[in-house]
């Protein structure tokens, strides 16, 4: 039977008098049965397929094949100048995406650190507003506790009137400050 096929066949297939393709050759019969013109055209016909389906690299080795068998079949050579500009293309593509990842990458890792600088900066920041802070009531309590001495030292010397105005005076300094509230209340009785 194969036979049969292969006498009616081939030479209408190598004149291009049929319509048959290079995959339904090769179901009729296996490829190393063929005699080389078929052998390249089925071929040909399966790297044709790969290229529409963007399988450049397997459609580049079939093509190579056909070049094998028949270096003088210039479609051959034209189809893998095309694959080598669509894989050249393709890795141009790659490289540019993973460029751009690359710098996606690189421009995260400097807004996280960006970030963590400024998180360090707002803490040192905070730090130092806490103690001025500090410092500020330091301060105040420096002057409440003088004006404090001054007025107990009045209120011992028994003069209530200006002991209160002291006591007073301490209030507006120092509100946290309550050792003088005490001593206001008993000058007011």
């Amino acid at each position: 039977k194969r036979t049969v096929v292969i006498v009616f066949l081939t030479p209408r297939l190598m004149r291009g008098e049929s319509d048959i393709r290079g995959e339904e050759i090769a179901k009729i019969l296996e490829k190393e049965y063929l005699p080389d013109g078929l052998k390249s055209r089925v071929l040909y016909d399966e790297a044709m397929d790969l290229i529409k389906r963007e399988k450049y690299p397997e459609a580049a080795e079939k093509l190579r094949q056909v070049a094998e068998i028949n270096p003088k079949y210039l479609k051959t050579q034209y189809y893998l100048s095309i694959i080598d500009e669509e894989l050249a293309k393709e890795a141009a593509r790659i490289n540019a995406e993973r460029e751009k990842e690359l710098n996606d990458k690189k421009r995260a890792e400097y807004d996280r650190q960006e970030e963590l600088s400024a998180l360090r900066r707002g803490k040192e920041e905070r730090a130092r507003a806490e103690l001025a802070e500090k410092e500020r009531r330091h301060e105040q309590n420096k002057k409440a506790n003088a004006l404090y001495n001054e007025a107990l030292a009045l209120y011992w010397d028994r003069n209530c009137e200006k002991a209160l105005e002291k006591f007073k005076e301490t209030e507006p300094v120092s509100p946290d400050y309550l050792k003088g509230r005490y001593y206001l209340g008993r000058c007011v009785k």
